[in-house]
């Protein structure tokens, strides 16, 4: 029986007391925790390694859990942003949702909501379409990408579905054979009969 990996988190905090005690915490719940205590490096680790969920202290020196999380909007629009501070403004905090927050936790952190925060957080994106879909290498591939890859997906599990009938997939997805042949043939789907 295959286990499911741990989800990968990656913690950003200047307070490095906060940032070990979350990070040990988080490992013994079982999640795979990598930290970074500035914006910086941050950036550094999301552009060579993959992630489940990123939690950011908000307030932080020179670049800000805002700028953060402007970067991670643009470079990496899938990837879930969970913020926590002790010192943010209110606009400060609306201002990181409008950027795609999807949380917030007011310091100090309780550590049983920080769990039940972040489970709830990685079913909600794994249970949307575009949280399931396809990862090449270490960062996410470009949406339009991805999209084609689920597409393409969706595609050869109808045709699989339909026992490799074009005709019963045609019926069953409401296409035209002309438009079921164009996606196949731009989605690089293989036929079994006509």
């Amino acid at each position: 029986m295959m286990t499911e990996a741990p989800a990968r988190l990656l913690i950003v905090d200047d307070d490095l007391d906060v940032l070990s005690a979350h990070a040990r915490f988080l490992r013994v719940e079982g999640f795979e925790v990598s930290v970074a205590s500035d914006a910086t490096s941050a950036i550094g680790r999301l552009s060579e390694e993959a992630f489940d969920l990123m939690i950011t202290d908000l307030k932080m020196p020179g670049s800000d859990g805002l700028e953060l999380t402007q970067w991670v909007r643009e470079s990496l629009p899938d990837l879930p942003i969970f913020l926590i501070s002790g010192m943010a403004t209110m606009p400060e905090v609306v201002g990181a949702m409008r950027l795609g927050a999807v949380d917030f936790l007011e310091k100090p952190v309780d550590p049983e909501a920080l769990v039940d925060k972040i489970r709830a957080i990685l079913a909600t994106h794994h249970a949307s379409p575009l949280g399931r879909l396809p990862r090449v290498g270490v960062q996410a591939q470009p949406l339009t990408d991805r999209v084609r890859a689920f597409e393409k997906h969706l595609l050869e599990q109808a045709l699989q579905d339909s026992g490799g009938s074009v005709k019963e997939t045609m019926k069953r997805l409401g296409l035209s054979r002309r438009t079921l042949n164009e996606k196949m043939a731009r989605l690089g789907v293989r036929r079994s009969d006509s």
